[in-house]
């Protein structure tokens, strides 16, 4: 029961640790305006691109999705 309750602590202080240092690179990497005009047009772009796939019929979805999935298990990787 302890050894769970230790790995459950060092588990929780290890996220919390990595959660701040995560946010303190973004907030410095964000504090650089050019980095800030990076971010904008990379956010505009992904969001662009999921409005361009959720305008496309299902049927051509379907077949992307395939295309994608035979590429993924002739590489070997999960099905």
């Amino acid at each position: 029961m302890t050894v769970v309750l230790t790995m459950l602590v060092a588990g929780a202080v290890l996220l919390l640790v990595s959660l701040f240092f995560i946010v303190e690179v973004l907030k410095a990497a964000l504090s650089n305006a050019q980095v800030q005009g990076a971010a904008v047009g990379t956010v505009i772009l992904i969001g662009l691109l999921w409005w361009m796939w959720l305008q496309i019929p299902h049927w051509l979805r379907k077949i992307v999705e395939r295309f994608f999935h035979s590429l993924r298990r002739e590489k070997g990787g999960r099905s």
